[in-house]
């Protein structure tokens, strides 16, 4: 006879198996009927990148010819290096889980896994983007006042 609390442990097991399991099919699914072979949160995440990119470069260029006032920039010009390794690691990771437009049903499987396996990762680039945006515009506030 099976005792109770590994009958409760193969249960929350399974439970969880299961759960995995549906996340990645759903993942599959979206993937497989997406028009351009990426999850809509990964489309949104690589366009707020890529807007974060040509904005830390344009900020970076305009720093580089020299700053309008006699304001020390410098800090301005590190968050602007940062936001842009961000945006630069945020893109690498949307390409490397992104397929070509109408995938096979098992290349949406594969892809599902590996984004499924990533979205810790996804869900940390996230916050930094977040973190980085808040503390640009804090600072620039802060030159405004």
């Amino acid at each position: 006879m099976v005792e109770p609390l590994a009958l409760i442990g193969l249960l929350s097991n399974l439970i969880d198996f299961t759960n995995t399991g549906l996340s990645v099919l759903r993942l599959t699914y979206n993937l497989y009927k997406s028009i351009d072979g990426a999850p809509k949160e990964l489309k949104k995440l690589e366009a707020i990148a890529t807007s974060i990119q040509s904005t830390a470069r344009a900020l970076d260029s305009n720093l580089e010819e020299g700053p309008a006032t006699g304001l020390d920039t410098s800090a301005l010009s590190d968050q602007a290096k940062r936001s842009n390794d961000a945006a630069l690691e945020v893109l690498s990771l949307v390409s490397d889980l992104s397929l070509r437009p109408n995938p096979s049903l098992w290349q949406a499987f594969k892809c599902g896994c590996r984004t499924y396996y990533h979205l810790s990762e996804i869900k940390e680039l996230q916050e930094n983007v977040n973190d980085i945006g808040q503390q640009t515009r804090t600072y620039l506030l802060g030159l405004i006042e």
